[in-house]
Parts: structure tokens; sequence; C-alpha cells
């Protein structure tokens, strides 16, 4: 564990700063870490510059390693439907663009370590998603020629899926309620997908650092 590595410095970025001191103080206290806390949303371009400049200031140009670990689950299949059409953008703001923005914020400082990596906390939803959507849609995303471009086409077409789907369903209009694959092929979850666009960014990523 990093914390207990009396050589590393471990920031901890939250969105609620109380939430990362608490977390920073209980790894001084078990393990005698040098943990710092850093305030960051990760939706937030200025806060994600603002962390990534802190965490300069703590640890110097280099950094060993970054964990990706917002998230938010709005519409796992135990939540009672119908989901809110907002549901896909607020989980792709954290899951997905927050992830690619806060990565490339601090690429620059991995790439300074000799040793840099970089890790996304996953889940086993992101597979399941894969599996229901159709078969292009698969292949697209997990294609090695897929580029960053093809990648957000594919995450606004799901935004846009999903928004309408909900909105139908929430109106009680006889519309089917969601999950279903959407006409684009899309599974209309937006964790699973989420993660499952987190882990067509990651094999982009390989290919480019």
């Amino acid at each position: 564990m990093l914390a207990q590595d009396s050589q590393v410095h471990v920031a901890v970025l939250a969105r609620d700063l109380n939430a990362a001191q608490t977390a920073t103080a209980a790894m001084i206290a078990d393990y005698g870490a040098r943990a710092h806390a850093v305030q960051c949303d990760v939706t937030d371009d200025a806060s994600v510059v603002a962390a990534s400049e802190r965490v300069g200031e703590i640890g110097g140009t280099s950094l060993l390693v970054l964990i990706n670990n917002a998230g938010v689950a709005i519409d796992l299949p135990w939540v009672e439907t119908p989901w809110p059409p907002t549901a896909a953008k607020q989980t792709l703001a954290v899951n997905f663009y927050g992830a690619v923005r806060l990565t490339e914020a601090f690429l620059p400082m991995l790439k300074e370590a000799d040793d840099g990596r970089v890790i996304f906390v996953s889940s086993g939803a992101g597979r399941t998603n894969l599996r229901k959507m159709s078969l292009e849609n698969r292949k697209l995303l997990s294609s090695e020629f897929l580029s960053r471009d093809d990648l957000n086409l594919i995450v606004q077409d799901f935004e846009l899926d999903y928004e309408q789907a909900a909105t139908a369903a929430s109106r009680g209009s006889g519309a089917p309620q969601l999950p279903f694959m959407s006409a684009t092929g899309l599974w209309l979850q937006s964790y699973g997908f989420s993660k499952a666009a987190l882990g067509a960014y990651c094999l982009i990523l390989s290919r480019q650092v």
C-alpha cells in the first residue's frame, strides 16, 4: 500500500475537501503516511487544473501513479424506475469525462516518472453493457483503430438516446422503461455504459503513451 511507503507522498483528491481530509488523517494515524488532502471536482476544468498544480507543489514534477476512482451510480438495476433523463449526462460527466479530464491533466507528470501508471477503477457492469449492445458497437468500442473522436461520438449518441428514452418513459405514455437497446444499438443503462466507455478510453490511451 502506497500510504505505508515512507518515500511516497499520497494526495487524496475529493470534491468535498472535508472528506479528503478525513481520509488523509486516517492514513497518517494508521501508517504515518505523507498524505495530503486536495480539493478536486473532476467535472470542472479549472478545479482539475488547480488540483494538478497543487499535487505538483506537493511532490514535484513527476507522478508515480494516478488512480481514477471517482464515480456515481444513478441507474443501477436495483434503483427504482423510471430513471431520470439526466442520469446519463450526470453519470458520464464523472465516470467517463471526469476520468479523462483528470488523466490528461496529470499525463505530463506521469510521463516524467520512470514508470508512471494510470489505474482506472471499473466494474463488471462495463462488460455486461458491452454484451448487451449491438455487435457493431461492441466491435467498435473494442477496436484497436478506435479514435478519441469516434469514442466521443458514441458517448454523445448514448446521452441523446438515453435522455429521449427516459423522458418518454417518465411521461407514462406507454414507452418502455429503461434499460433497452436503442435504435443506434446501445444498451441504455448509463453506469455500465460509462465503464465500457472508460475501458475503450484506456485502450486508446495505452496506444498513445
